[in-house]
């Protein structure tokens, strides 16, 4: 397989070079969209996926299988609350938000024998 060309670089699409918290306003600045991942929900979920049917893990080849991995690994060794913060401060980023929508929460009832 080629090399990895995504290397998680800056973006294209804007300019770059001071860090966040020096070109933000000097008000608060929140970041409302956010991820949240639970490490036991998706241990719980896992038995009931289906990969064939997700379309993003369906249509992949190779290369984006293999790029996606990456991205989990990298953002699981990144998982907890210091590097978070640290990144949020990186970024000039006073407050996270974080509301998870319902179809996203399971419930027994949704749950389903293996």
């Amino acid at each position: 397989m080629p090399e990895q060309w995504n290397k998680y670089a800056p973006t294209a699409a804007r300019r770059h070079g001071r860090p966040g918290r020096e070109l933000r306003p000097k008000t608060v600045t929140v970041d409302i969209h956010s991820h949240v991942a639970v490490p036991a929900a998706a241990k719980f979920v896992e038995p009931y996926l289906d990969w064939d049917t997700i379309p993003l893990a369906h249509f992949a080849n190779a290369e984006t299988r293999a790029l996606s991995q990456k991205q989990e690994a990298d953002i699981r060794a990144r998982a907890g609350h210091d590097h978070r913060l640290a990144d949020l401060d990186a970024m000039g980023i006073d407050v996270q938000l974080i509301a998870p929508r319902h179809r996203n929460v399971i419930t027994p009832s949704h749950s389903r024998s293996p």
